[in-house]
């Protein structure tokens, strides 16, 4: 890829960026969550997160890491070349408590998105349509 997404710890919680390292430039996405909560596609400019309804204050990324807070999650996906976010789905709409999703992959023909939920281990699956 030509871009990559990062995610840095700040005094005000986190913020969520794209860099192009041919020109530099560092452009922030217009939602926030932590870079492994995302995953690229291998056939577009597309990117999918797992973006936290709501990020409370801790120590980050550490504190996630070590379990000592959860998200309930949203999918979005990001155009990286257009910078274009979509919303595609809120995961507590699926499941009352939220789902905090980890390990995110796409199938090979990029059809549906696989995730695991942090909070109880438990596999999912969510077909994604191109039109999202």
């Amino acid at each position: 890829g030509t871009r990559i997404f990062f995610s840095e710890s700040t005094t005000n919680g986190v913020r969520s960026q794209l860099y192009e390292p041919s020109t530099g430039t560092e452009t922030l996405v217009s939602f926030t969550t932590l870079a492994d909560k995302c995953i690229w596609s291998t056939t577009s400019s597309f990117l999918y997160c797992a973006v936290p309804s709501t990020i409370p204050s801790a120590s980050y990324p550490d504190h996630w890491y070590q379990g000592k807070v959860s998200f309930s999650d949203t999918i979005w996906r990001v155009d990286s070349a257009s910078g274009t976010t979509n919303f595609v789905i809120d995961l507590s709409s699926v499941v009352e408590e939220g789902i905090d999703a980890i390990n995110l992959a796409l199938d090979p023909t990029e059809e549906y998105l696989v995730f695991t939920n942090k909070k109880d281990s438990t596999l999912w699956g969510l077909r994604i349509l191109g039109d999202n």
